[in-house]
Order: structure tokens, then C-alpha cells, then sequence
């Protein structure tokens, strides 16, 4: 443990001017091209922030009450929405959306975002620059949310206004009193109710965005229940553990994807245990050293 590293020591503060993570990069950046080459997501993905859990000395380090583990390093990822396959992540929040999307460029698959994100510009840039729809909340700050969208007294519980252009649909819709959730979808071009939703009468573009806006914290969470993390004092570890987690999550979807007898998460990191230590302990066995 103590001597791992990650990258070249000698030309780190060189990288680090430029890059938060550089201590770390090169090791992300080829686990991340990998999990790319052996998996085709679904036609749903989501993208959202993680926290790795780190309470050490980081100079990025962030405080997010909202999340399980307050205290860590944010990183953005791009997941599979069905199966919570992790594709892509990075840690720039700067043109996050176009760079994660860059792996399915052009196979009109819809992403879904939260309001950090979604913009009526970026859902614009996403389909003509690289052919993918966009599904997600919107902030209310946005100048091109008309004023009639906005929260107002006087507009009815469970009630929605619709606005369209040739691309995209806009959605307001009133869950309770003084209170409006905005949407955006380049997947619906009509003002339907979901039928399945009764006396709440919500949109249909709301069902769809409820269904896949959890793919990362879904990810998170199965990181969590099974981890290696352990505890340290350097931030490179901590992130490093992080993708050790992911990295099981995503193999035991691609193994259960080539078998027919499927098995259980629990299971298979047990496999998976044994094949990494299988040519080491063959080794051992084989060596006329050892009694």
C-alpha cells in the first residue's frame, strides 16, 4: 500500500497545473477506454455526479450534504440507465455532457440529466453535433423558460402547459401549489398524459425521466453494499478504490451477458477473487523453494 503509485513523479507537478487528477489520469483514462470496448449500453443513459467518499487532505475536496458520504471527490460519470454499467468519468465540470458523450456519439441514444446540466442550447448541440436526444429537468432560471411556465398562485394542482418547437418539447407541470417541475424532451412531441399515473396526471415525459435519472446513484449504491476501500490519508487510493468497485460492477454485467446460468453479484466477485490469485497460487504451487 505504501508503495503504490499511479504515474510518473518526476513530471507530476508538471500535470497537476492543468489537471486536478493527474496523479491518477493515466490509470482512469485506460480503465475508462476498456469498459468502452466491451460493452454496448441501452438506448438510456444517465449522467450525474459521485462522491467518493475521502475525509483526508485534498485539495479539491467537496461538501455535499445531500449525498450519503458528505465529504469526497466529485467525479461525473455516464451509466447505463438499464443496467447501471458505468461507461465514462472525469472530473471536469466544464462541457461535462459533450465529453462523456463523446463513446456514443451518433447512436441516437437519449441521455438523461438533472437541472445542473440541461439546457435548451446543450439539448440543441447534442442532436445536431452528435445525433442524441436529451431528457431532464430543468432549473427555472433559465432565460428561455417562457414566464407562463414559472411557479404562480393561480395555477391548478396537477395541471401542465406544454411549448414546442420542431425539436424539442417543453413541460411544466404543477405537483402542488406554488410549486412548478420544468422538463425538457426531444423524445415527445405531444402534449399526452400518462395514463398510468391516475388522478397525479403527469405528463409522459415525465415517466420515462423518472424511471432512468437514477443510473449513477444506482451505481453508487452497488459500489457501497460490496467494497475494497480502506481506509487511507492519500486522496489517489481513495479513487482508486472507487474504481476497483466499478470495475467489479461492470464485469459481473458483461459475465452474466455471456452465460446462460446467471449468477448473483456475491458470487461472482468470489470468481472473480480466485481467477486473479489463480496464477500466483499456481506459481507457489510450482516452485521447488517453497515446503
Amino acid at each position: 500500500m505504501r508503495c503504490l503509485r499511479f504515474d510518473d513523479i518526476t513530471t507530476r507537478e508538471v500535470r497537476r497545473m492543468s489537471d486536478k487528477l493527474a496523479p491518477v489520469r493515466e490509470f482512469i483514462e485506460k480503465l475508462s477506454e476498456n469498459f468502452g470496448k466491451l460493452y454496448i449500453p441501452n438506448e438510456y443513459v444517465t449522467i450525474d455526479e459521485q462522491l467518493i467518499p475521502f475525509k483526508g487532505r485534498c485539495p479539491f475536496r467537496q461538501y455535499m450534504p445531500k449525498k450519503p458520504k458528505k465529504y469526497g471527490i466529485n467525479v461525473f460519470a455516464l451509466v447505463d440507465s438499464k443496467t447501471f454499467y458505468l461507461l465514462k468519468s472525469g472530473n471536469k465540470p466544464d462541457e461535462v455532457v459533450k465529453r462523456l458523450v463523446r463513446t456514443i456519439r451518433g447512436t441516437n441514444r437519449n441521455v438523461t440529466t438533472d437541472n445542473w446540466y440541461t439546457s435548451i442550447p446543450l439539448a440543441q448541440s447534442l442532436l445536431s453535433e452528435y445525433k442524441l436526444t436529451i431528457t431532464g429537468t430543468l432549473c427555472k432560471n433559465k432565460k428561455e423558460i417562457p414566464t407562463e411556465f414559472l411557479p404562480k398562485r393561480d395555477r391548478v394542482v396537477r395541471s401542465s402547459i406544454f411549448g414546442f418547437t420542431k425539436d424539442i418539447t417543453l413541460v411544466s407541470y404543477v405537483p402542488v401549489r406554488n410549486r412548478a417541475v420544468i422538463l425538457i424532451s426531444m423524445m415527445h412531441h405531444g402534449n399526452k398524459i400518462d395514463e398510468s399515473t391516475k388522478n397525479l396526471q403527469k405528463p409522459e415525459i415525465i415517466t420515462p425521466c423518472n424511471k432512468t435519472k437514477g443510473g449513477v446513484d444506482t451505481c453508487y449504491q452497488l459500489c457501497s453494499n460490496y467494497s475494497v476501500a480502506r481506509r487511507t490519508k492519500r486522496w489517489p487510493l481513495a479513487v482508486f478504490f472507487h474504481f476497483l468497485n466499478v470495475f467489479a460492477i461492470n464485469y459481473f454485467i458483461v459475465y452474466n451477458s455471456k452465460v446462460s446460468n446467471k449468477i448473483t453479484r456475491r458470487n461472482f466477485l468470489k470468481l472473480l477473487c480466485k481467477e486473479l490469485v489463480k496464477e500466483h497460487q499456481t506459481s507457489r504451487a510450482e516452485s521447488q523453494y517453497i515446503p
